[in-house]
């Protein structure tokens, strides 16, 4: 539930024994395993942070050979989730809808939190003491800035115009990130973006960790106001 500690927040840094699942288990499952290993001796086997090979199966059944195997198949498995159900509300709305697709990236995103508080508290609550996630994570965690992107880029010949200067070593790095994505947007434009996107997840976190209790409590009104308002700082017009 929001406000209590969830996901795996806090758990050791230390191996643990294999941890094997059936076919079908859950990721909210997983995630409650991981919690129970943190509670229990400590096992022999030392971690491969990082390994392709950590992930194998066993008569049909999935074998995580350490803590830091099943820690990086939960968080693709969340983010794969909270991108797709991003994805497909993003879809969901006309090409020419620019704001309406803005809103329905941030409201998908929103919703898939709060219906995975577990999950969400493992992309984005506190670190995994000792735990260092695998590049292959990195194009998952990236889908729903990629998406207000996408918005920003498609809706080019209709935006608000930016003015605010960028200093020019963040200049470099948003150029960088830029050059790396299909398409091409004004560097002050990204960095708005950027501001969207932060803003989404530290507005959701409030939520989902209960910071909003006994100071918000019309929730999805105050979210809304403030995606809306975040769309006005990336020029999204109305």
């Amino acid at each position: 539930m929001p406000g209590e500690s969830v996901g795996v927040i806090g758990v050791r840094d230390d191996p643990v024994d294999p941890i094997l699942f059936r076919p079908g288990t859950t990721t909210g499952e997983k995630t409650d395993s991981l919690a129970f290993t943190s509670e229990q001796p400590c096992g022999g086997q030392a971690d491969r942070p990082g390994s392709d090979d950590d992930v194998k199966g066993h008569a049909g059944n999935t074998l995580f050979p350490s803590r830091d195997a099943l820690l990086t198949a939960l968080i693709i498995d969340a983010y794969e989730a909270l991108g797709t159900a991003a994805t497909e509300a993003e879809s969901g709305v006309p090409r020419d809808d620019l704001r309406g697709r803005w809103l329905a990236v941030c409201r998908a995103a929103r919703t898939w939190a709060l219906s995975h508080p577990a999950e969400d508290g493992l992309l984005y609550g506190s670190p995994v003491p000792g735990y260092a996630a695998p590049q292959r994570t990195v194009a998952l965690a990236a889908k729903v800035v990629s998406l207000l992107v996408d918005v920003v880029i498609d809706g080019s010949e209709q935006l608000e115009p930016v003015s605010s200067p960028v200093p020019e070593p963040v200049r470099a790095d948003l150029r960088r990130l830029i050059d790396q994505h299909p398409g091409d947007l004004p560097e002050e434009r990204l960095d708005r973006v950027f501001v969207g996107w932060t803003h989404l997840f530290g507005l959701i976190n409030f939520e989902v960790f209960g910071r909003l209790d006994g100071t918000i409590e019309t929730r999805a009104e105050y979210f809304d106001h403030h995606m809306a308002l975040m769309a006005d700082l990336a020029g999204v017009p109305r």
